[in-house]
């Protein structure tokens, strides 16, 4: 198996399980109703996607923060925005207390922490433009994703259900620019026969991810107006 990370010191990586519907055809009547409960009670039912797991670095600690199983499954669709920013370390800093914050919100079911989705903080010039390198630059993630959607838009051999998209980049390590930031299918267990149609369920979450992500752009945007 290839190890995605092996060319990044600090990667900071975010697994996205893709598609309202994570059960295939045909599946055994006990991993469907799995996949119905996770899907109705998390956001795949919702936005079509959901966080299956995240690594951001933690500046306070310089060392890498993990989320749990738990914590990623208990996120509504209120608390998103503030997990991308988290990612990409726009939140006042990516330390315990505003990870905190987040995770004390999914558990409480009580929608968005004020303190995590709503501080915009003192966000440093170097993390926006850093945001926006990994975004937009050359080879970016928006454009990784762009080329990814060009072919579910065409392709209709396979529809893939339970799969997921890796964004992975570097954290910050003084000076130094580190490795691209890089975009992965992974996760092709249940891939099935397309049998000659677009795979709409896959397609809709990646729609779904890349609206995410320039609403997360455009939020910066007017916070600097």
């Amino acid at each position: 198996m290839e190890d995605l990370t092996r060319n990044y010191k600090l990667p900071c990586i975010m697994d996205i399980k893709m598609g309202r519907k994570t059960w295939y055809q045909g599946a055994p009547q006990k991993y469907i109703d799995k996949c119905l409960v996770k899907d109705a009670t998390t956001t795949s039912g919702t936005l079509g996607y959901r966080i299956a797991g995240m690594q951001v670095h933690d500046s306070s600690t310089d060392a890498m923060w993990r989320a749990d199983r738990k914590w990623c499954q208990n996120l509504t669709n209120q608390q998103m925005p503030a997990v991308f920013r988290l990612f990409f370390s726009l939140t006042p800093t990516a330390d315990a207390p505003a990870i905190d914050a987040i995770a004390a919100g999914s558990a409480a079911g009580d929608g968005t922490s004020d303190a995590a989705a709503t501080a915009s903080g003192d966000v440093s010039a170097a993390a926006k433009e850093r945001m926006r390198s990994v975004l937009c630059g050359e080879g970016g993630l928006l454009a990784q994703l762009q080329t990814l959607r060009d072919w579910f838009a065409q392709q209709t051999t396979f529809h893939f259900f339970s799969a997921s998209i890796l964004l992975i980049y570097e954290a910050p390590t003084g000076s130094t620019q580190g490795h691209p930031p890089s975009l992965r299918l992974v996760d092709f267990a249940h891939a099935i026969d397309g049998h000659g149609e677009i795979d709409s369920n896959f397609l809709e979450a990646i729609d779904g991810v890349v609206v995410a992500l320039n609403g997360l752009l455009a939020e910066e945007q007017v916070a600097e107006q």
